[in-house]
C-alpha cells in the first residue's frame, strides 16, 4: 500500500523462500512502476524458520531488483537474524537496507534517509 511517498509492503503467515522472493520481485515492479521514496517492509505477523542459504538468496534477489530506494525490513526472530546476514549482504551489494524491531524506529530511519514522511 502506498502512505504518501512510501512504499508499505505488510506480510502474513508462513514463511516459504518461493513466496518471499516472489513478493521481492513484485516490489521491485512496483518500485520500477511507481517509484516511492522509501520501503518499509514488516513482517511481524510472519513466522517460520529461515535457513542462512534462503537469507542469502532472498538478500540477492533484492540486489537483483536493484530498489534505490532506502528499505527499512521490520521483523522479529526468528525470520529477521539476529546477526543481521541478510541486510550485511545485501548492503555490500549497494542496497540501503536496515533491519529492525520497532517500526517506529524503522520509520525514524526512512526519514532519516529520505527526509520525507510518508504524510508528505
Amino acid at each position: 500500500m502506498r502512505e504518501g511517498d512510501w512504499l508499505v509492503v505488510r506480510l502474513s503467515g508462513p514463511y516459504s523462500l518461493e513466496s518471499f522472493v516472489g513478493v521481492i520481485a513484485d516490489i521491485g515492479k512496483t518500485m520500477r512502476t511507481a517509484p516511492a521514496a522509501a520501503l518499509l517492509v514488516d513482517t511481524l505477523e510472519m513466522f517460520g524458520a529461515i535457513e542462512d542459504l534462503d537469507r542469502y538468496r532472498f538478500a540477492m534477489a533484492a540486489v537483483e531488483q536493484a530498489i534505490t530506494a532506502p528499505i527499512a525490513f521490520l521483523g522479529k526472530e526468528p525470520i529477521l537474524d539476529p546477526r543481521r546476514f541478510a541486510e550485511v549482504v545485501a548492503r555490500n551489494r549497494g542496497v540501503n537496507v536496515r533491519a529492525f524491531t520497532s517500526e517506529p524506529e524503522a520509520r525514524v530511519w526512512l526519514r532519516e534517509q529520505t527526509g520525507v514522511s510518508p504524510a508528505n
